[in-house]
């Protein structure tokens, strides 16, 4: 189903919101004051930032590979506008279930529970409810989402049910107009440990995490998680994917080469003193035309799905109170 992908960040969202109650948030933020701030409502129903972090938090750790400055926090901005529409979007298909319900299998919504705990290494719903009560949710609360999750896909599948098939032309016209789309950029697997440079322990710190790394460049991850007040610090400093290209000037001029396994720094940037490491590295790779056929089709009836989908959304907030609060 076109949607799956959109289940699992869902879900993955769902696990992380639980833990992340009490963190102390650490990712580029527009204003400290955001943290607690409501962002929407729907019908009086409220959208908060701490609703949307737990899905934004890995583009936003991306964004801070590849951008600085006013840049990124019109990124992140971005990001969390999108994120907050989306979750708009959510509730006014899932109050329009409320108003119509119709049937929901509950033995499918059972499959898909077990399906996530499986993608979460676990074995039984013993060891899946024990993982979840770590992360401080339930088995019951991730059903809950699971339920809901279905019956969205079921709403969106019973309102663009008919979509036009895509012909050979289509494709091959699709493919000529976005031939650039098909080629893959060279792109790097990144970490990163940053310091505050303004924190009185500062010098300390950055001593303690140079005498680290250059007794074991393999303890990055471990150093990142203890020191690092960046993004990704949780992770082992990891920042995700990044196109090569897209890197941040001050990131790419500290790598020469940009060997795999290597630590760079101590870099002076504007955020924070920080360390790099690649962790991984994937060549540029050109698609042709017949390899690429069969991910155009699906990326044509994705975005016809999709342009359907904003008209029914649309109609939706027609009949709605939606209020803005940034």
């Amino acid at each position: 189903m076109y949607l799956r992908k959109t289940l699992i960040l869902t879900l993955a969202a769902f696990c992380a919101a639980g833990a992340a109650e009490t963190e102390t948030e650490k990712t580029p933020a527009p204003a400290a004051t955001e943290v607690n701030a409501v962002l929407a409502s729907v019908d009086g129903e409220p959208i908060c930032l701490g609703d949307i972090l737990p899905v934004t938090r890995s583009a936003e750790a991306q964004v801070f590979a590849t951008r600085s400055g006013q840049e990124r926090y019109d990124a992140v901005r971005e990001i969390r506008r999108t994120a907050v529409e989306d979750m708009v979007s959510r509730k006014l298909i899932m109050g329009a279930f409320r108003r119509a319900p119709f049937e929901v299998a509950e033995d499918e919504v059972d499959r898909r529970l077990d399906a996530f705990a499986e993608e979460m290494g676990c074995r039984s719903r013993r060891d899946f409810s024990a993982k979840l009560r770590s992360q401080g949710n339930t088995i019951e609360k991730m059903r809950e989402a699971v339920r809901d999750q279905f019956i969205y896909e079921l709403a969106v599948y019973r309102r663009l049910r008919v979509v036009d098939s895509v012909t050979p032309r289509e494709v091959h016209e699709y493919f000529e107009a976005h031939r650039a789309d098909f080629s893959t950029p060279a792109k790097l697997q990144l970490a990163m440990i940053q310091l505050d440079d303004k924190d009185s322990g500062f010098v300390k710190k950055l001593a303690e995490v140079d005498s680290k790394l250059a007794v074991d460049p393999d303890a990055f991850a471990e150093v990142a998680a203890s020191y690092s007040t960046g993004p990704g610090a949780e992770q082992g400093g990891v920042l995700g994917e990044i196109e090569e290209k897209r890197l941040r000037p001050e990131f790419a001029a500290a790598m020469p080469g940009m060997e795999i396994g290597r630590v760079y720094g101590p870099v002076k940037t504007a955020d924070g003193t920080v360390y790099l490491k690649i962790l991984s590295r994937t060549a540029a790779a050109d698609t042709g035309e017949r390899e690429a056929a069969e991910i155009v089709r699906r990326k044509i009836e994705i975005e016809r799905r999709a342009a359907a989908l904003r008209d029914y959304v649309k109609e939706l907030k027609s009949q709605a109170v939606i209020r803005y609060f940034f």
